[in-house]
């Protein structure tokens, strides 16, 4: 539901907090050029309460600690802001990260693996969307997330994308392995 918010703001956003505080990181009547993805969709769930108390065990026991905010890491999201601004794809994947990917990848060890072989077939980054399952590869053009897709194999659920210039992911079609 935190999705909401942002998809009627028509354009890409910073959302903070549970995702009540949105704001456009583009001006009003800017659209940046799309970037290529590819989203691979697991054949099993992640429960989203189960990530974060793992994610809370591992600060726990020190072996994760919970990290500051976007907004308390230094220049992270005015990074990200920015190359998403410029259409600059490389920056913008450099700046790209999830904190419950690692407390994830060990409950479900295909998600690591899925990761891993995105960005061995051609994608600049791969992580994990929110608690999962799926994972995506920001890869430099449509070209690279094609070879990426290909690199999957055909048993696994993925589908090429791009983001548009509202900011919005698009799925167009049904997915199919």
């Amino acid at each position: 539901g935190s999705d909401v918010p942002a998809l009627q703001i028509g354009a890409p956003v910073l959302m903070e907090g549970r995702g009540e505080r949105v704001r456009r990181i583009v001006p009003p009547g800017e659209h940046p050029a799309p970037m290529w993805l590819v989203a691979v969709f697991p054949d099993y769930r992640v429960s989203t309460p189960e990530a974060y108390a793992a994610w809370d065990a591992a600060a726990a026991s020190g072996a994760a600690s919970r990290p500051a905010s976007l907004d308390t890491r230094t220049g992270l999201w005015e990074d990200c802001a920015r190359s998403v601004r410029d259409g600059d794809v490389r920056a913008c994947a450099a700046s790209l990260s999830n904190d419950l990917q690692n407390v994830v990848s060990k409950l479900h060890p295909p998600t690591e693996r899925f990761c891993l072989a995105l960005r061995r077939g051609g994608a600049l980054k791969s992580i994990l969307t929110g608690s999962g399952s799926a994972v995506f590869g920001l890869a430099q053009s449509r070209e690279a997330a094609e070879a990426a897709k290909r690199s999957l194999g055909g048993e696994i659920r993925s589908k090429v994308l791009a983001t548009l210039p509202d900011g919005v992911m698009a799925a167009h079609g049904p997915l199919v392995p």
